[in-house]
């Protein structure tokens, strides 16, 4: 079960990241047009 819970936060954690780095590129894009 440690396991599962485990993934569960890894994923959760990529997909934080991946959010901040969506909300990056929105921004650079943004400032660039």
């Amino acid at each position: 079960m440690k396991g599962f819970i485990d993934d569960a936060d890894y994923s959760v954690g990529l997909l934080d990241e991946g959010t901040n780095l969506g909300n990056v590129i929105d921004n650079y894009v943004y400032e660039h047009t």
